[in-house]
């Protein structure tokens, strides 16, 4: 989800699950979508850990104008990765005043900070748990912990 939200101007994201995108009413196998397996009934998809994360997100990203987003891959200076597990996106404002880098998993990474305007306060976000902890740093940071985390900047 962060991703998506961050590789394009930001227009939103929806949450769909197996059984859910169907609107199924049974647990049963999609229709016109053989082999993947049969889905849950949509109450029930619609409870999926899943959900809970995409709320979480949600929470973040209603914290700041995530409107103005627009993809800024030069933001990143490092690690500048291809590879989708290790792949960070950012994106920030054309007036600088907020900026929100995700990573899939924790590890350092160099910012260029030129990039976004001076004095930003800058946190951490858990997309799990919604959340958040000062980001101290200039210029390189470290996430406070496992798993994947949004770095926002913003007033």
């Amino acid at each position: 989800v962060c991703w998506s939200l961050l590789n394009a101007p930001t227009a939103g994201v929806a949450y769909g699950a197996h059984g859910l995108w169907g609107w199924h009413d049974r647990a049963m196998e999609a229709v016109n979508h053989r082999g993947l397996g049969v889905g849950q009934c949509w109450d029930v998809a619609m409870k999926f850990p899943g959900s809970g994360d995409v709320g979480q997100i949600g929470e973040i990203f209603r914290s700041i104008e995530w409107w103005k987003l627009r993809p800024d891959a030069e933001m990143v200076l490092s690690p500048r990765e291809s590879e989708p597990l290790r792949y960070v996106a950012a994106s920030r404002s054309q007036a600088r005043d907020v900026a929100v880098i995700y990573l899939p998993q924790a590890m350092e990474i160099s910012v260029d900070v030129s990039r976004i305007e001076a004095g930003l306060r800058g946190a951490w976000f858990s997309p799990a748990t919604g959340e958040g902890v000062e980001a101290a740093g200039e210029g390189r940071f470290s996430p406070p912990g496992e798993g994947d985390w949004l770095l926002v900047f913003s007033k």
